[in-house]
Parts: structure tokens; sequence; C-alpha cells
């Protein structure tokens, strides 16, 4: 097991989403191909995420998007 997944409390796995490669992304709710190369392309352009609510500045990503990811996103 690498450190961007990391069992939660529930067992459920959480998503590092500053060290996360496109496949471990689409692992996340409502995550696919495109939304994974979003996330990762925000990430080189501006840096690491400092809040998980910094998601929402990825494009396609939103409010109702993010709230499903949460549970399983960290930093």
């Amino acid at each position: 097991m690498n450190d961007s997944v990391i069992p939660s409390v529930s067992g459920e796995k959480k998503v590092n989403i500053n060290t996360a490669t496109a496949a471990e992304l689409m692992e996340l709710p409502g995550v696919g191909a495109k939304k994974a190369e979003a996330i990762l392309n925000y990430r080189n352009q501006h840096g690491l995420f400092k809040r998980v609510n910094d998601l929402d500045r990825v494009k396609g990503i939103g409010a109702k998007m993010l709230a499903k990811m949460k549970p399983y996103v960290s930093l």
C-alpha cells in the first residue's frame, strides 16, 4: 500500500489528493479519467491543495460532487 491511499477509521480508503495518481483519484465517487486529469492539472498549476474544500476550484467539481467525495479524501 502506498501513502496516497490510507484506510480511514470506518475502514474506507481515503485518497490523498496531494499525492494520488490519476488511477487513485478515479477510485473516488464520481471521478472518471477527465476529472482525475483536471485534479492533477489543477495541482500542477496551483500547487498542493491546502484544504479538501479547494477541490471545488477544479473544473467539473461542484458543491454536490465535493460533498460525495469528502468522506473519501484526505490531504
